[in-house]
């Protein structure tokens, strides 16, 4: 089951869409904006949308908390 997490997460295009992001990492619509405000999940604005490059949310990498 892991592999195939890796694979679909591979086929994700490279820069990814808030809602993307949320359900990639299970969280609530408010707790991505907040983790973007926070600086916790880089980001980058395209226009008006905010956008999240894919390999800051790599699955294996580790990261501290």
């Amino acid at each position: 089951m892991r592999g195939q997490t890796v694979q679909n997460f591979n086929a994700l295009p490279d820069w990814l869409t808030v809602p993307e992001v949320r359900k990639l990492l299970r969280l609530s619509r408010t707790s991505v904006y907040e983790m973007i405000r926070g600086g916790v999940i880089p980001h980058r604005r395209f226009g008006r949308s905010l956008r999240v490059p894919k390999a800051c949310l790599r699955p294996d990498i580790e990261r501290e908390l």
